[in-house]
């Protein structure tokens, strides 16, 4: 069987993964494994240290795949062309400069890199019906309308503001929210197909995986 492997920035990507993106790719024979950074301090792994687990996966397995999930909030600037990257204004292209620098670092065909604009948490601001699953947890019911509304194409474009990411919003919006348990409950409850919808990148993503050419 095909095989993927995810390096994930935390564990709500990972269980993302686990769960509602499994299936998916097992349905296309695919086998999918979401593993965390070996060395991260909880948080965004340094550029150093994710540059060695990839290396250290290609090498492991001459016909693995490697992919990342990380997000571009609070990425730090070692990252490859992170600084030539934001002479641009347009967030999409800036993400796009710092996953080229990245795939020119590694230097390998089994290697396709991924960073998640701006948050996982931006997927979850998809409609309002979805988050019914945390109901009788909406603290502000009124900012989540709001965020609906203000993003109604791409939940990706929402801010990457200390205080205004889409993580940062939850945090407001649900009471007690936690990042693993309901992130991915709403998620389980938005569906892959309506994410793709109003995130175009991350759909790019997932089908480039699905449609890699394996020979």
């Amino acid at each position: 069987m095909k095989r993927i492997i995810i390096i994930c920035e935390g564990q709500t990507e990972q269980e993302f993964c686990n769960t509602i993106l499994y299936s998916k790719f097992q349905e296309n024979n695919i086998y999918l494994q979401a593993t965390l950074p070996k060395k991260s301090g909880g948080g965004i792994v340094k550029w150093e240290h994710l540059e060695k687990d990839i290396n250290n996966y290609l090498k492991s397995d001459k016909n693995v795949f490697i992919t990342t999930f990380i997000d571009y909030y609070k990425l730090p600037d070692s990252y490859p062309n992170y600084r030539k990257a934001h002479a641009n204004t347009d967030k999409n292209k800036i993400i796009d400069e710092i996953e080229h620098g990245i795939a020119f670092k590694i230097d390998s065909p089994r290697f396709i890199p991924y960073i998640q604009l701006h948050e996982f948490e931006s997927l979850l601001f998809n409609n309002l019906g979805a988050f019914d699953s945390v109901q009788g947890m909406i603290n502000d019911m009124g900012l989540l309308k709001k965020t609906l509304a203000d993003y109604p194409d791409n939940s990706e474009l929402i801010n990457h503001d200390k205080s205004t990411a889409p993580s940062k919003r939850l945090d407001k919006i649900i009471k007690g929210y936690n990042k693993v348990k309901h992130g991915n409950l709403i998620a389980q409850h938005i569906g892959l197909a309506n994410m793709f919808e109003k995130n175009l990148r991350f759909k790019k993503w997932i089908e480039n995986l699905l449609n890699k050419n394996w020979d």
